[in-house]
């Protein structure tokens, strides 16, 4: 049992979201927490020391009277640590906000904290730097558990010393990125451990079991290696880790580690153990789903209903509320994730997407690689599970390899699935090389988009490129009153970046939203955010209705031209369905990763319309077309350098060649025809020989609508007609 495969280099995924990076102008820094509950307080600090694997940690506990209160009690008892260690210069990160405020402004927050309020005050003379930093508690989640522990067993943690463990996102990596690079020597570490651990119990089972051993605490070890596993593959994007993570999962779900029915010494009325089995299925689940395991993730959503009504039965007293919204968020994805959606994988698939493996584009010096990647979607409403959204979940599968690789065999039946004859889904591809890192972000703050962006960036190989993904709803602005609350003060620090004032003025005209509007545009991402990025290979997916405003980033870049690809400014929404807009996510994203499904959704097609024959016809279509449309593109004298040096990255050119595909769609569909506002657009622009109005666009389109019996949906030239050889199968289905 060791980890396989794969290049081990740090990864920003969250799940959780990946923490920011705080600018700390200390050399030491010391992160505190408290708890709080009747009474009781219980405090704890981590204290890290720049250029140095080892930190500090201590708890202590005691009475007070509000959680606010136990914060500062935290506060408090870091600074009388300093000042014991003689430290002049130190930086306090706490997640209360209101006290880092308050702390900074040297203004008492509550009149009954005024006595240690003070006493803190008094002691900020006896150091020569002392600053006070505020992070979300996410973040901090490792110092937020010893506070909690603290208080429970109402006693106090000597300090102690030791070194960085990465069982899950250590708190101090947020502060200092290079501990990222340790990630990978301490991951072995800590497997190493916990593989030990996981032998000695199955070699002496028998022994502990007499001893107290409870089959729980068996499941928690197998959980954790678990997790470890799949930590490792959020940071690698490596299809191995997140198989070895499902196996690990899988034996505690048939052994029943964490279902109390199964264990003769336990209490019906334990809810540490109910608590334990609520987390295992949902961890299992997402584990699930990125593995299209839709089978189990059913299974698992009866078990996880079934726990949840028994839970609320048993445990009258305790309010189970955020469970219901993870049972809601899960069937409500189900629901629009279908089976239909998920006919062929969305993967990269070695057997299906049989597209040239070298192009020797024209204008082309050098090619560039698909290395790293950024998805952020937010939209009102909008599906997800847990913080991954329908588009972003769509996007991350698009960016992967198909892990059975050339093993990969397909016998579609009608509801999706594979057939017998299909390869076992365990068998992975040995020779496929390493996926793409990807970030997901859900609802960032501006600085923590930067944060991960700069971070890619400065890591960035020289044959490297980097997909950003955005999609949101946003804003247009006809004056620059609503600027990007960075790009400004970016503008200025940067000799280079000075632009005409049409520019400028165009880079802040619009936005994307991936948060609540009225916040000053703290969630908000201006194209002005981007420029300073473009000294790099960029690949732009914007998804927005205000994604014109990104049109000027070329305009203002600082050495590399973007690729970029704009969404419609206006999507059209088949009314038929009686879906919610975003319900089944942006449709330019179902075409860039399911064209066939998108195709479908457009005319308003359902799964019950369609026969499995003729959709494998279609599927066959497309991928005929765009192989040849792969090498008609390379081969164009007006292809853009810019497009050249991305076509032999299979992943990007399978996006550029289904946006074409989608530019066509779109259109020649009679309701959206002539209305540029329905047609996506590419910056700079694809040739010329590739737009709607040729012959070689509209063939594809038009005998692909003739399989569905659909033509009369589209308008066409005069000149096309479909050939004599034409795939059709009209009689299966009425025209929509």
């Amino acid at each position: 049992m060791t980890p396989k495969g794969g290049q081990h280099t740090w990864m920003e995924v969250p799940l959780p979201e990946p923490p920011p990076s705080l600018s700390i102008p200390t050399d030491r820094v010391v992160i505190v927490d408290g708890s709080y509950a009747n009474g009781l307080y219980g405090c704890a600090l981590v204290v890290q020391t720049r250029g140095s694997s080892d930190w500090v940690w201590g708890s202590t506990a005691g009475t007070c009277f509000n959680a606010l209160a136990a914060e500062l009690e935290a506060i408090s008892y870091a600074m009388i640590w300093a000042v014991d260690q003689h430290v002049n210069e130190v930086s306090i990160v706490s997640d209360s906000k209101i006290l880092v405020q308050a702390l900074n402004q040297k203004k008492c927050p509550d009149w009954h904290l005024f006595a240690t309020f003070s006493f803190v005050l008094s002691l900020l003379s006896s150091f020569t730097v002392c600053n006070f930093l505020y992070v979300k508690r996410c973040f901090i989640s490792n110092v937020d558990k010893l506070a909690n522990e603290s208080r429970h067993s109402h006693g106090r943690l000597l300090i102690s010393k030791g070194r960085i463990s990465p069982e899950s996102h250590h708190p101090l990596e947020l502060i200092y990125p290079e501990l990222r690079q340790e990630y990978d020597a301490y991951f072995y570490k800590v497997f190493k451990v916990y593989t030990q651990v996981w032998k000695f119990q199955q070699e002496n089972r028998h022994k502990l079991v007499e001893t107290g051993l409870k089959r729980s605490e068996i499941g928690d070890i197998a959980s954790r290696i678990a997790q470890l596993y799949f930590a490792h593959y959020m940071r690698t994007s490596q299809a191995s880790y997140l198989h070895e993570a499902f196996i690990f999962y899988d034996a505690i779900l048939t052994r029943d580690y964490f279902n109390f029915h199964s264990h003769s010494n336990a209490s019906p009325h334990d809810i540490s153990l109910a608590s334990k089995h609520l987390r295992f299925i949902s961890r299992f689940l997402m584990v699930c789903l990125l593995l299209n395991r839709r089978e189990m993730v059913q299974q698992l959503l009866n078990q996880l209903r079934l726990l949840l009504d028994e839970c609320k039965r048993t445990f009258k007293e305790t309010d189970f509320k955020e469970w219901k919204l993870v049972l809601q968020e899960l069937v409500r994805f189900l629901k629009y994730d279908t089976n239909f959606m998920n006919i062929r994988p969305l993967r990269y698939s070695v057997v299906l997407d049989t597209f040239s493996d070298s192009l020797s584009p024209h204008n082309c010096s050098r090619n560039l690689r698909l290395r790293d990647a950024v998805l952020a979607s937010y939209h009102h409403n909008e599906v997800k599970f847990s913080e991954v959204t329908l588009d972003t979940f769509r996007m991350l599968q698009c960016l992967e390899w198909e892990p059975c690789g050339s093993f990969y065999q397909s016998n579609l039946t009608k509801n999706g699935q594979n057939g017998p004859s299909a390869a076992p889904k365990d068998i992975l591809d040995p020779t496929l090389p390493p996926n793409p890192r990807k970030a997901v972000l859900y609802r960032p703050s501006i600085t923590h988009f930067l944060a991960v962006v700069a971070t890619i960036c400065e890591e960035l190989p020289p044959d490297g490129i980097l997909l950003i993904y955005l999609s949101a709803s946003g804003a247009r602005y006809t004056d620059t009153t609503s600027p990007s609350p960075l790009g400004s003060v970016l503008e200025r620090l940067d000799p280079s970046s000075e632009q005409p004032e049409e520019c400028s003025s165009a880079l802040n005209s619009g936005c994307l939203h991936f948060g609540t509007r009225g916040n000053g545009g703290i969630n908000c991402i201006y194209p002005s955010d981007l420029v300073p990025f473009t000294r790099r290979p960029l690949f732009l997916v914007i998804d927005g209705d205000s994604n014109e405003a990104f049109e000027a980033i070329n305009g203002a870049a600082k050495g590399e031209m973007a690729a970029i690809l704009l969404s419609p400014r206006s999507s059209y929404h088949c009314t038929s369905t009686g879906s919610p807009l975003h319900s089944t996510g942006s449709l330019f994203t179902v075409f860039l990763t399911a064209p066939l499904q998108a195709f479908c959704l457009l005319l308003c097609i359902s799964d019950s319309d369609v026969e499995m024959d003729t959709f494998v016809k279609a599927e066959k279509l497309i991928s005929s077309f765009l192989k040849d449309w792969g090498v008609k593109l390379a081969a164009s004298d007006s292809l853009h350098p810019v497009w050249a040096q991305i076509l032999n990255d299979p992943f990007l050119r399978r996006l550029v060649l289904r946006f074409l595909f989608c530019q066509a769609v779109l259109a020649l569909h009679a309701p959206t025809f002539n209305k540029d506002e329905f047609v996506p657009k590419s910056l700079p622009a694809l040739p010329p020989s590739f737009l709607p109005s040729t012959v070689l666009c509209q063939t594809l389109v038009m005998q692909l609508a003739n399989i569905f019996g659909a033509t009369n949906s589209f308008i066409f030239s005069d000149s096309v007609a479909l050939p004599e050889n034409a795939y059709g199968d009209t009689d299966s289905m009425s025209s929509s």
